[in-house]
């Protein structure tokens, strides 16, 4: 083709466009025709079916939350509304899994799942019927057997929401997968073969002069840009490495708020943000921080994370326009004039659990670089809480019997040596199960752990704030009485006693007693006297008949007061 004339180049070159322009409309034609069959596909049958799967999930767990709360609620009107709120929801999920059915794939495991479910929705109705029934008659999670029949609502809830996540999991989403991985092979290879003739005609159109100085502009224009890039690299970098510098400073919680606070003043100009983070049942969103403009409601009004796009599919989302239908429903109908908003999910320990939500002008596009920044801010904030938690977690755990929630016996000896330290008041009480071996014996270990907890539990109840109570090894526990002597602490134990008797008699363990032995600062000054003085007490309790509280130096003869259960009652 060099060598040809140039009006016979001309024509060559004419022709050569013509054959490809008719290819790429012919291409484009069949393109289209096939991308829009995948494209119905999902639209009609796919997304419908795993977004009535996701409401009906949804629903299910409002139904059960509404069961849950009102089994918490003491007030009677507020019952009623929870209960109400479970008949909704459980019609609401009878009309989702109809609706769903409507467009099920009718693949064999996903019959075989739904007939699982119909069989876990069948059993869940029956048992949560049932427990609304004594809610609705006044029944508390506190009641004999209510706790063990909300047990078998939860075990019951648990069977039916995992068959709903297995139609998820392996139906609907590996059918929008499969669908969405045809719609992205046609549409790209039909933007090959576009692009592809695209390429030649641009090439046959072009001229050696044309293309060189291309090439040299293209060639500048990328120095350019790489240039710009390892400038923008070198920011974030020094962005990055002050922002981790300031949260690994940061040793609590509170303290790392504070520090994500000051780097969104400093870094976030002149627009509003809050960080929302689930709370410990994950299942309601709670601010910690907000900061911006003082006349710019940027509050974001979504309490369950499963609301949040963001939270729910773990990406950004940015809505330029407030109040167009693609906006999200909680930037949407909020009141007042329209903002844009950029929604970030922050996830902590490989979980979203939040996310940091920036609001601005409508229809003002946010600058990618902030946009940029504020990614990095959400990363960091969930990386360094989910650290912060980890250890006050491990902190926790370190410091607490695993078998009562008590604190051990490490714990309560540095905080009493502390307040020692600093000569406060209180005192001591040492105490015993009575014949724990006994009861181990007859009933078994089961029965044992069972009663310790139980102990526990009423001690926990029986206890001011400033009053510590620890397991101080096998039956024997101490307790701390902040501000008071001994007779006082008596008093708080007899106290305790009378509520043990009240526990036990309600079946669940078998009956039993304790013996304390108690003294105070008035009579040693420090731990490990005072530790040996009230255990003195506690065996003249134990050598006078047991049950009863006895103080350091002074000799027991008095018949106990509290009446024990008989040894015969029912044991659960």
């Amino acid at each position: 083709m060099l060598n040809l004339r140039p009006h016979r180049r001309v024509m060559f070159l004419a022709i050569v466009l013509m054959s490809l322009m008719t290819a790429v409309v012919a291409a484009g034609t069949t393109g289209t025709f096939v991308i829009g069959n995948s494209f119905d596909e999902v639209i009609d049958s796919d997304v419908p079916r795993l977004d009535r799967l996701l409401h009906l999930d949804r629903d299910l767990f409002r139904g059960q939350r509404s069961l849950e709360i009102g089994l918490l609620t003491t007030d009677p009107d507020e019952r009623q509304v929870d209960l109400a709120e479970y008949r909704r929801q459980v019609d609401r999920t009878a009309s989702r899994w109809s609706s769903y059915l409507e467009v099920s794939a009718d693949h064999a495991d996903e019959l075989i799942w739904q007939d699982e479910y119909s069989a876990a929705r069948s059993d869940w109705l029956s048992s949560s019927q049932a427990l609304a029934m004594l809610i609705a008659d006044g029944a508390r999670l506190d009641d004999a057997g209510v706790a063990d029949h909300l047990s078998t609502v939860q075990n019951d809830f648990a069977i039916m929401r995992a068959t709903v996540d297995d139609l998820e999991e392996r139906v609907a989403e590996p059918l929008i997968e499969t669908s969405s991985e045809s719609f992205r092979q046609n549409s790209q290879l039909i933007m090959t073969v576009l692009l592809g003739m695209m390429f030649v005609g641009f090439l046959a159109g072009s001229s050696i002069s044309v293309s060189t100085y291309r090439a040299a502009r293209h060639q500048y224009v990328t120095a350019t840009e790489r240039e710009h890039e390892r400038s923008d690299d070198a920011d974030k970098n020094i962005f990055q490495a002050d922002l981790n510098q300031a949260l690994e400073m940061a040793q609590t919680e509170q303290e790392a708020v504070r520090t994500i606070r000051m780097v969104l003043e400093h870094e976030v100009e002149n627009r509003a943000v809050e960080v929302l983070l689930a709370d410990s049942s994950q299942a309601h969103l709670e601010q910690i921080l907000e900061t911006g403009w003082d006349d710019h409601k940027s509050s974001c009004p979504v309490q369950i994370p499963s609301d949040c796009p963001a939270i729910r599919r773990g990406t950004t989302h940015t809505f330029i326009d407030g109040s167009a239908y693609s906006a999200c429903p909680s930037l949407r109908d909020r009141e007042g004039d329209p903002f844009s908003a950029v929604c970030v999910p922050v996830s902590v320990a490989g979980r979203t659990v939040g996310v940091l939500h920036t609001t601005g002008p409508n229809l003002v596009a946010p600058d990618p670089t902030m946009v940029g920044v504020v990614e990095r801010i959400a990363d960091r904030t969930g990386d360094r809480i989910g650290v912060l938690r980890a250890f006050a977690k491990s902190q926790t755990q370190a410091a607490t019997d695993p078998l009562t929630g008590l604190a051990n016996r490490r714990s309560f000896e540095n905080d009493v040596s502390e307040k020692l330290r600093e000569n406060k008041s209180l005192a001591i009480a040492y105490g015993d199960l009575d014949h724990f071996k006994d009861l181990n014996d007859k009933y078994g270990h089961d029965a044992g752990d069972r009663a310790l907890r139980l102990f526990s539990r009423v001690v926990r109840d029986s206890l001011r704030e400033l009053d510590l109570a620890a397991r101080w090894g096998g039956e024997e526990f101490v307790i701390m009485f902040g501000g008071s002597d001994a007779a006082s602490a008596r008093g708080a134990l007899d106290r305790l006693r009378h509520n043990l008797v009240i526990a036990t008699s309600s079946g669940t363990t078998p009956p039993f007693t304790v013996s304390f032995g108690v003294t105070d600062t008035n009579m040693g000054t420090d731990l490990e006297e005072l530790i040996n003085l009230a255990d003195e007490a506690l065996l003249n309790a134990k050598g006078s008949g047991r049950d009863r509280v006895v103080i350091a130096g002074q000799l027991e003869q008095i018949a106990p007061d509290i009446v024990q259960p008989a040894e015969d009652q029912a044991v659960v």
